[in-house]
């Protein structure tokens, strides 16, 4: 039984997998365990590139200021509720790309060194004002084109292979 590939995933493997299924010469990985290795090596490669975007994201000083706060007030709390509320108001604030206003609300927030509930009524406003929740979306940042977003592969022979078991089950 042969397998047959498109040339960009032959070029990617850095081998010809077009031919019956004999191990490659040289080694003892037959083409199914290479394509198997090759795509565990994309995949860690991709987690790579992932952790360095998130990590590659520098905060400014009101951020920081912010996110400190934040952790500070969460750890003397015991109502759950509230540490969601936290936790939410820490990842949006977090956001590489927030919009001028709320950036200049966060500078006055840092400015007057706002504190404990207080603080936390401030960023929620500024959050609801300002809609947060739809900048900071997860849905948001797949669908925005730009820099330093993670490519998918879908593999087109297991496309073919589902379609072909829903028309055999007709």
């Amino acid at each position: 039984m042969s397998t047959a590939l498109a040339p960009s995933a032959s070029r990617y493997l850095g081998t010809n997998l077009n031919h019956s299924s004999p191990p490659i010469p040289n080694t003892s990985i037959a083409p199914r365990d290479l394509v198997t290795l090759k795509k565990w090596e994309f995949d860690e490669e991709v987690r790579g590139r992932a952790a360095e975007i998130k990590q590659g994201v520098r905060l400014s000083p009101e951020q920081r200021y912010i996110i400190e706060e934040l952790e500070i007030l969460g750890r003397g709390i015991d109502d759950e509720d509230i540490r969601r509320r936290i936790g939410v108001l820490e990842r949006c604030y977090r956001h590489p790309k927030l919009p001028p206003a709320v950036i200049k609300a966060m500078r006055s927030l840092y400015k007057s060194k706002v504190k404990g509930e207080n603080l936390l009524r401030n960023l929620e406003d500024i959050y609801h004002l300002y809609r947060l929740k739809d900048i900071t979306s997860p849905e948001r940042d797949y669908k925005a084109e730009g820099e330093g977003k993670v490519s998918r592969i879908i593999c087109s022979e297991g496309l073919t292979c589902i379609a072909d078991r829903s028309d055999s089950g007709s």
